[in-house]
Formats: C-alpha cells, structure tokens, sequence
C-alpha cells in the first residue's frame, strides 16, 4: 500500500518570509543540472543569501541549467519552508523568484 499526498515522500510549506528572516537565512536549491551526469541525480547546494527586492531572491548558490524551478527554501522553525522559486543563473550571482502575497 502506498501513501500519497505527501506522507512518504513529504512536501514543503510555503511563505511569504519578511525580508530580516530573509537576509539571516541560509537558503538551499536542489535540482537536476544539465550539466551532472545528464540531469540524473539530485545536486543540492545551500548558501548565505546576497541580497533581495520586493520581487526576487539574489545569491551565489550553485546552480546550472535545468535547475530553474527548483524550490529554494530556508530552514526555519525546524521546517524546510520555500521562500522562492530558481528561475535564472548568470556569472556573478543567480536569481529566483520571491514568494509574496501576490506569488
């Protein structure tokens, strides 16, 4: 018998996080990069936030094409909640998008 709804595998919360939460959080990505092993393995990185706007999440954690729409999520409260969602990697920092109440 298996269980659905996330009771074996689990799932993630979501919040809206204010921005001090924010910028003391050490934020995580996990996804499949192209570039490993042809996107066969679960890659996870975690780092220090570097900055932020009202709509997106700014930071040098590694990532690589295939990883947009990887969850990036904080620790907090010992909960793994998303705070954003990977949408770009560039050479000096990667962004995603910030959950808020409009997202």
């Amino acid at each position: 018998f298996l269980l659905g709804g996330g009771f074996r595998t689990g799932y993630f919360g979501f919040w809206a996080a204010p921005e001090e939460v924010l910028l003391k959080s050490f934020i995580n990505i996990a996804g499949y990069p192209r570039d490993k092993e042809d996107a066969s393995r679960l890659y996870f990185h975690g780092r220090k936030l570097e900055s932020l706007d009202e709509n997106f999440l700014m930071y040098r954690t590694d990532t690589s094409g295939g990883q947009s729409g990887a969850p990036i999520w904080i620790q907090h409260e010992n909960q793994r909640i998303v705070v954003g969602i990977h949408t770009w990697g560039g050479p000096d920092f990667n962004r995603g998008v910030r959950i808020s109440p409009e997202v």
